[in-house]
């Protein structure tokens, strides 16, 4: 059963010996679920933190199995909010064992990602109509993330750092940080559930609903927050080819305009998150923090 480098030293970092005993573990548990799910297991997709295989059940239709580390809160949120989104603006969750963090998830077919349409206004316009579908009220449901207790990367980059902004600009990162705690730390008055991961490499064409969303994360909280994350991707856009400028503006324009939300709303709350990206990207050891506080500095 193959693995990634980066897969297993990404399941150490965070889960230590813990970690190293659940990858072993790993082939055992994919026969296990063959036989339970009567599916029939191939390659593995891009591993991160998860070891998620393409597999084929007995029709030949083809799904998508999924482990997780078992009690991984991203992973049970993700449980849940499929259910709750039962495939409107999603993939569907065929069956799951979440106790032990195993999901059986419908596959996406063709499975084109949404930055080949390398057309910015039909992206942005394709987001809009999707997160029209994913966004809705809040069921009773306390396995859901809460957005204003999720993200912490402003306080963590701070005490790395001796209370300064490290190797950031100390005007955006004090703007992304104000906007942060102006935006993320408080629940707005009608939270919503979000995606939590919402950018291009997440929405997958299809045959089922032409356009469908992968790697849910299930947060309850403001709307604005998916459309922060969309905003600064796909982070293979080149700062040097595109006018990003225009690029951003007319996004901006057009989630205004189809989502009813205020623009000044939408811009506070993607230079929070361009920041934040920064910063989860110098905590992974990347060499592209830059490109978030670029897109911040835009905004």
């Amino acid at each position: 059963m193959s693995m990634n480098q980066a897969f297993i030293q990404n399941v150490m970092d965070i889960r230590g010996k813990a970690g190293e005993e659940w990858i072993q573990r790993i082939p055992q548990l994919i026969s296990n679920y063959e036989k339970r799910w009567n599916i029939k297991v191939g390659e593995p997709f891009n591993l991160s933190y998860n070891y998620v295989v393409s597999a084929e059940q007995v029709d030949g239709t083809p799904v998508v199995l999924k482990l997780g580390f078992p009690g991984d809160t991203e992973l049970i949120s993700e449980c849940n909010a499929l259910k709750i989104f039962n495939g409107e603006g999603s993939i569907k969750l065929i069956n799951d064992d979440i106790e032990n963090g195993i999901m059986l998830l419908e596959r996406a077919i063709p499975g084109i990602t949404l930055d080949q349409l390398k057309d910015n206004e039909l992206e942005t316009r394709i987001a809009c109509s999707i997160l029209k579908k994913l966004h809705r009220p809040v069921p009773q449901n306390d396995k859901l993330i809460n957005l204003s207790n999720w993200l912490n990367g402003y306080q963590k980059h701070r005490e790395k750092y001796n209370g300064t902004s490290g190797p950031f600009p100390e005007d955006i990162f004090f703007l992304g940080e104000e906007m942060d705690k102006k935006h993320y730390s408080e629940q707005p008055e009608n939270p919503v559930l979000l995606h939590g991961d919402f950018h291009h490499f997440n929405i997958l064409k299809s045959q089922r609903d032409e356009w469908l969303t992968i790697d849910t994360k299930g947060v309850v909280g403001d709307p604005a927050y998916d459309i922060a994350v969309f905003l600064y991707n796909p982070k293979s856009l080149s700062l040097e080819t595109y006018d990003l400028k225009n690029l951003l503006t007319r996004r901006i324009e057009i989630f205004s305009e189809e989502l009813n939300m205020n623009k000044e709303q939408i811009i506070e709350w993607g230079i929070a998150q361009s920041v934040l990206s920064s910063i989860w990207s110098l905590e992974d050891h990347e060499k592209d923090w830059e490109f978030g506080i670029k897109f911040a500095e835009l905004l």
